[in-house]
């Protein structure tokens, strides 16, 4: 229910600026970190807060000019972008850019919770899920060092439990959320657009199999 999940991002969120208050203070969100990385994907997503306004192609970002198409060169982060532009149009892409390291940790736990309850059932264990998954090492440290489109795995874990709901119930409005979801998380990397399409190969190769053993 809403009311649920509701309470889970509260919890997940609360945890988020626990674990990350060492290095991202919640009164320091104008900060920038020193890192190349960390102010490429600020002006990045300053970048897609900008072209839809001031007219243009998502990829001609101007860093290689005259070159076009030249983000196609780096992570291109467009739904990154498009998802924190009006944040960036508020307050900032530094703004925007830390709110991101806090907010896709509660986003991947939320989606493993939801996709542990689909298959078990058992709030308890979709609870740990979230928290093993968002608050491991690897997590935490994507947060500290800014790579927020290499941390969020949300979408493949929406696509995977939206493809079962298909698979099982034949809901093409399943389908749809799969393919939209899919193709949301593509446009964060290259990277996740790639293990993307071998999640959703290896899950449907699975469904198919257990299709057919269940015969």
């Amino acid at each position: 229910s809403w009311r649920v999940m509701s309470l889970w991002t509260v919890l997940y969120a609360v945890a988020s600026a626990a674990m990350c208050a060492p290095f991202l203070p919640l009164g320091q969100l104008t900060r920038m970190a020193d890192w190349g990385d960390a102010r490429l994907i600020s002006w990045t997503l300053a970048w897609h807060a900008r072209w839809p306004i001031a007219g243009g192609w998502p990829l001609d970002a101007p860093f290689f000019a005259p070159e076009p198409a030249a983000l196609a060169y780096s992570e291109p982060m467009i739904a990154l972008g498009l998802l924190a532009a009006p944040v960036t149009w508020l307050a900032g892409p530094h703004v925007a850019f830390n709110l991101l390291r806090l907010a896709i940790p509660v986003a991947n736990a939320l989606a493993l919770a939801l996709l542990v309850w689909h298959y078990l059932r058992d709030a308890r264990a979709a609870i740990v899920a979230g928290f093993a998954l968002a608050f491991a090492y690897s997590q935490l440290a994507s947060a500290y060092l800014g790579v927020v489109h290499l941390a969020l795995v949300a979408g493949m874990l929406l696509t995977a439990r939206a493809l079962d709901r298909w698979w099982h119930g034949h809901r093409p409005t399943a389908l749809a959320v799969a393919v939209a979801v899919a193709c949301g998380q593509a446009l964060v990397s290259w990277y996740s657009a790639v293990i993307a399409l071998i999640v959703i190969a290896v899950q449907l190769g699975w469904l198919a199999a257990g299709s057919s053993w269940s015969r």
